[in-house]
């Protein structure tokens, strides 16, 4: 298992990165890794990358907003070791980021539970836009964590079963009493009984807690703690906003209202009439698992059930012979068929992924060549090459490594016409990979009949193993005569 929460950097991402790269930390420095920028030198690069952004919107770079963000991963002690869990956020960075931000990775073993620091800059790395860490992202990052706990064998706790909480909060809330779980039950039970928002704060107010309801995020201060908690959603929970307690208090007070209206009504609505042949053209013929305990706990309900599954066993025949289906096992190997067929656009569109996150990384480190390809010439050309390094150190450096990176891939040819024929690359893998996902939809729309059937003919043989039932399956199998 392993929890996740995101940190807003406003300024100094260098101090951050300096934090989490701490030799002490992060095992002499060998549980670090970085994508598109250099450890020593965050502040110029993420700088640039803003200015890239800005320059290419024409805006003037006036911004108050985050240069970075700061997420960390942390995992159950005991459950994974110091590889596996650089490898798991190495792997979890790629797939939130998908190539498109500059990143720098570190693994921290000085605890008594393994986690990982990932610091990245808030503007791509091609000058397109900047990361939106909005409640969306924030689900897609958890779905992303865990399903790399799933892939690695690693337990998973659902956000389900998490009540809707973030894993932060779902730890705290675990732990017993706390204020944010009695201010959760304080705002619930007032909800329960309030006619009105401001009814709501009032009776706030009388269990001795503070509003402030003024900023941005309503503030509760309970008596005897010294700073207020904000309603939103990463520190109280989704259910905790001000316009979620709004909804809450406004669907009880209707939900109440129509209750009772439908209360005082002394005469019940004449409901739409349906024939017989509508319910039969709209209805699926479904299957009872006669494994079921309330079914196996009732001789009535076992011989309906049995007699239910007979009639719709035959529904289901008539069904796939309507579909040009000659046999059961005919439909088994269509939808096996698809379901390979399925696999493969997927396997597909999983390696034209990995492509365009290497396009895309290698745009970050072929504008860095060219923008700062003239420092490394002005070096080349200096009178005194160690004084014009102490000076430009920052660019000289991001310049080699860039330098590195592309002959690497194979890139040596470089210039303007080189980003170009990137950026068309990933136009082009793009359109295959949405070209792949449109099949996977029509393949999907086109079996789900035939899926079905499968799925509750697989049922009935998988349940129906008893008396007569099972020579009438070995039957229809053979020659779909099933009646």
């Amino acid at each position: 298992m392993a929890t996740t929460k995101i940190i807003n950097i406003i300024a100094h991402p260098q101090r951050a990165v300096d934090y989490i790269c701490n030799p002490k930390k992060t095992d002499e420095q060998t549980l670090i890794y970085t994508q598109g920028c250099n450890i020593h030198n965050i502040n110029y690069t993420f700088d640039r990358m803003q200015r890239n952004v800005y320059e290419n919107k024409d805006i003037t770079m006036i911004w108050k907003g985050n240069k970075a963000y700061h997420l960390i991963q942390s995992f159950k002690p005991g459950e994974v070791d110091k590889e596996t869990a650089h490898k798991i956020g190495q792997e979890w960075a790629d797939k939130i980021l998908e190539g498109k931000y500059s990143y720098v990775l570190s693994t921290h073993v000085d605890k008594g539970h393994i986690h990982n620091h990932i610091i990245f800059c808030s503007a791509d790395n091609m000058g397109k836009g900047r990361y939106n860490s909005c409640t969306k992202e924030r689900h897609r990052r958890e779905r992303l964590n865990d399903e790399l706990c799933k892939q690695y064998g690693l337990s998973v706790v659902s956000v389900k079963s998490r009540g809707g909480l973030t894993y932060n909060q779902w730890e705290e809330s675990k732990k017993g009493f706390n204020w944010y779980k009695k201010i959760r039950s304080d705002i619930d039970a007032c909800i329960n009984i309030a006619q009105s928002y401001d009814d709501f704060i009032a009776l706030m107010k009388d269990r001795d807690y503070v509003i402030n309801d003024n900023r941005k995020y309503i503030t509760f201060k309970p008596k005897d703690k010294e700073r207020p908690v904000r309603g939103k959603a990463e520190t109280l929970g989704e259910k905790y906003t001000r316009e979620a307690i709004k909804e809450r208090i406004n669907e009880r007070t209707l939900s109440s209202m129509f209750s009772k209206s439908a209360q005082s009504q002394t005469y019940k609505r004449k409901p739409k009439s349906i024939s017989a042949d509508d319910i039969i053209k709209n209805r699926k013929p479904s299957i009872i698992d006669l494994k079921r305990e309330d079914i196996q706990a009732s001789v009535g309900l076992t011989k309906w059930a049995r007699k239910h599954n007979l009639n719709n066993a035959n529904d289901l025949l008539n069904m796939a012979r309507s579909m040009g289906y000659t046999s059961m096992q005919a439909v088994t190997v269509r939808v096996r068929n698809t379901d390979e067929r399925i696999k493969e656009l997927k396997d597909h569109n999983d390696k034209i992924e990995q492509k365009i996150i290497s396009n895309r990384v290698a745009i970050g480190y072929l504008r860095d060549y060219i923008d700062l390809k003239k420092y490394d010439e002005a070096y080349k050309r200096a009178a005194d090459p160690e004084i014009y390094f102490e000076r430009f150190d920052s660019q000289l450096m991001l310049f080699d490594e860039a330098e590195s990176y592309l002959k690497s891939v194979g890139l040596t040819n470089i210039d303007k016409n080189t980003l170009i024929e990137l950026q068309n690359n990933i136009a082009t893998l793009e359109a295959q990979q949405k070209a792949n996902i449109d099949e996977i939809k029509r393949i999907n729309d086109n079996i789900k009949d035939t899926r079905y059937i499968q799925e509750q003919w697989e049922l009935f043989e998988s349940s129906s193993r008893m008396d007569n039932i099972e020579q009438a399956v070995k039957n229809a199998n053979k020659d779909l005569k099933l009646d």
